[in-house]
């Protein structure tokens, strides 16, 4: 009877894993940049070697404000929506008059641009004074910038294009760093699909375990 529901819980988990449900996965390659700025366009002055870029893993990107700009392009599925997202920090010599806008920009088949969430005036509460070198500046914690797009009328295998900037609102915004790290572009996901995935195979290795020391 336990290996009869072993076996229907492996059926269960196998197709669970093949559902189109679970096209949550990122669909950008070296999301982290872990691989430096491979599968990456970047332009202007951007590296990875900051140990302030770093939101998890070991490597974040850093994009000096001034020209700054880092994109990749990559292909959808057959999904009625998408969603994107990244952390941000950003690094700045004075908060004062420094405004300005940190966004993503998804480009879509068409010309569709879709903005993410700006972060369009700085609010001190969220910097905290830092000594880099000779220089003290602010930086502030990471801020989880997101949106969605409609894919109502694209076709799947259409290509499109995540660009990641800051746009400085005045003379001080100039000196502002952005530093990024996971960056997730991935299609709607079902979470009760996720959710009974993640509960079956719990399951699945208790029992595992339950026929072992039989």
């Amino acid at each position: 009877m336990i290996k009869a529901r072993l076996w229907i819980c492996s059926i269960v988990l196998g197709t669970l894993m093949g559902m189109p449900a679970l096209s949550h996965a990122n669909l950008l390659l070296n999301p982290g940049f872990e691989a430096g700025f491979a599968n990456w366009s970047a332009t202007g002055v951007v590296g990875t070697g900051d140990a302030l870029a770093v939101h998890s893993g070991a490597a974040g990107a850093t994009l000096t404000v001034f020209g700054g700009n880092i994109e990749q392009t990559f292909f959808l599925s057959n999904e009625p929506f998408l969603h994107f997202s990244a952390w941000i920090r950003l690094y700045t010599p004075s908060l004062e008059g420094n405004t300005g806008l940190a966004q993503i920009t998804m480009t879509l088949p068409g010309g569709s641009v879709v903005l993410g969430g700006p972060v369009d005036s700085f609010d001190p509460s969220r910097f905290m004074p830092v000594n880099i070198g000779n220089q003290q500046g602010w930086l502030s914690e990471w801020i989880f910038l997101q949106g969605s797009a409609d894919l109502s009328g694209v076709p799947g295998g259409s290509s499109a294009s995540i660009a990641l900037s800051f746009l400085p609102g005045d003379g001080n915004g100039l000196n502002t760093t952005m530093f990024v790290d996971d960056v997730v572009v991935q299609h709607t996901p079902l979470p009760w699909a996720v959710s009974l995935f993640g509960s079956g195979l719990l399951g699945l290795l208790a029992l595992r375990n339950r026929l072992r020391f039989r």
